[in-house]
């Protein structure tokens, strides 16, 4: 009886299971991301950026932790750097920092580059979305 009963549930669950084309999917993913943006307009939060640059041979070059409390605004969110906490690592000598766009010589690459992931890869002017494929009716997405 107890395998009657077990065979006749796991026979059922496929047709309780719910396919979704791609294009259902994708809709979804867009629609949690809006609502997920719309509702940060409503909470003070606190953001973390990490950068960690390496040289070609993988060793650690210098890596950076910036901590943000960000806010909404009343023209989008604004944030505030609260703590940079930055390690810049020269063979066996190692030069800690704390200050944002912190360089260690004039001509410092490894500096720029780390500045400007953590300013401004981590916080993009442009505001962008997942968006839901345009479907051609046979279930696929366009391509263009």
């Amino acid at each position: 009886m107890k395998l009657r009963l077990a065979t006749l549930l796991f026979s059922a669950l496929p047709a309780l299971a719910e396919t979704l084309t791609a294009d259902e999917i994708m809709r979804r993913v867009a629609d949690n991301q809006t609502k997920a943006q719309e509702a940060r307009k409503n909470f003070v939060y606190d953001m973390n950026v990490f950068v960690r640059l390496k040289r070609a041979s993988g060793k650690l070059a210098r890596e950076e932790s910036r901590d943000y409390i960000v806010a909404p605004g009343a023209t989008g969110a604004k944030r505030k750097l609260v703590k940079v906490e930055g390690k810049i690592l020269d063979g066996k000598n190692a030069t800690t920092y704390s200050e944002a766009g912190y360089k260690k010589k004039d001509m410092d690459i490894d500096g720029g580059l780390t500045d400007a992931f953590a300013r401004d890869v981590m916080w993009s002017k442009n505001d962008v979305r997942v968006q839901a494929p345009e479907s051609n009716g046979s279930g696929t997405a366009k391509t263009a």
